[in-house]
């Protein structure tokens, strides 16, 4: 992330946050508390409970959620429901 990314994170302080991370996982629905200051290279973030730092050079995408919002289900093909 460059320094318009983190400029842009600064200004979802406080809001529901969800982000992906390089390793393919993903903290849905944490509220971002800080978006890093001056050298500081990580996002803090309430999520599930507890304080959680990300390394800003691991995350993704990062995307503002609804307070309360729940992940969006895992859709399946059709064909993985049906009995055989």
């Amino acid at each position: 992330m460059n320094t318009e990314h983190v400029i842009q994170l600064r200004s979802l302080e406080g809001h529901c946050v969800s982000l992906a991370l390089r390793d393919g996982s993903r903290i849905d629905n944490g509220q971002l508390i800080s978006g890093g200051r001056n050298r500081a290279r990580t996002l803090w973030l309430f999520a599930g409970g507890s304080d959680t730092f990300v390394a800003i050079d691991e995350i993704v995408d990062l995307w503002e959620t609804s307070p309360g919002a729940r992940p969006a289900p895992v859709k399946r093909p059709a064909s993985l429901l049906l009995d055989r």
